[in-house]
């Protein structure tokens, strides 16, 4: 069970999760939702996230990682093409012949990625369900998914009106969206993982500067044990 969630901000995209890992039908334990990558030949970069099996859902990632790293220099565009083919042929491949599926309970792999592009220096939001990709215009602010992300959804796009807001203030919403789902869904749970990458491809949440951004957010200190900053990893 899962909520992750990529959030539209004025310079960039946010993209958030839970760290409750459901192993099997029973355990559960903490473990990272949420995947940065640099493409080195490239000098892109990429941030996914996911709801569904944890296995697969993390096979896809790798896989959908690794032909970003190796394509060209190409734009937002290119990307978006790779992902969506890497998308399909893993459903096709692992879910679609999965012998449960027929039966409606087959694993699940949905997936939320942020994507900059150096070649146009353009970034976006994608979400997938099954074996579909879509890019989010610029009017969809939230891209949501998980056993939480209805509630979650209810409760954050009041908070979260446009995509023109500073990141500490849709830090906040996120952080209170996320804990409200901890808090009443079932499966959700633990530490909160934010990280975000703005328009220019900077990886902006970082052990160097984010103490001093979150001194300044009204979060009751409550929370404080609940938060889990990335630093980007190459």
């Amino acid at each position: 069970m899962t909520i992750a969630a990529g959030i539209r901000y004025a310079d960039g995209i946010l993209i958030c999760a839970d760290s409750e890992i459901t192993h099997g039908s029973e355990f559960k334990g903490r473990g990272t939702k949420i995947f940065p990558y640099k493409l080195k030949a490239s000098g892109s970069k990429a941030i996914f996230t996911f709801s569904g099996d944890v296995m697969l859902s993390k096979q896809c990632i790798q896989t959908a990682a690794r032909a970003l790293a190796s394509a060209p220099r190409i734009g937002l565009c290119g990307m978006y093409d790779i992902l969506a083919d890497e998308v399909y042929d893993f459903h096709q491949k692992y879910v679609f012949k999965h012998p449960l599926y027929q039966y409606g309970s087959a694993p699940t792999v949905n997936l939320i990625a942020a994507m900059w592009s150096a070649e146009d220096n353009h970034l976006g939001l994608f979400q997938s369900s099954e074996h579909a990709v879509v890019e989010l215009t610029d009017a969809d602010v939230l891209a949501i998914t998980g056993s939480g992300g209805t509630f979650a959804n209810y409760v954050s796009k009041p908070l979260v009106p446009h995509g023109g807001m500073k990141l500490t203030d849709v830090i906040t919403a996120a952080v209170y969206a996320l804990k409200e789902a901890k808090d009443n869904v079932p499966g959700c749970g633990h530490g909160s993982e934010l990280i975000a990458i703005t328009k220019s491809g900077e990886m902006v949440i970082q052990d160097g500067c984010i103490h001093r951004t979150w001194k300044t957010l009204p979060l009751p200190s409550r929370w404080a044990s609940d938060i889990c900053l990335w630093k980007p990893v190459t």
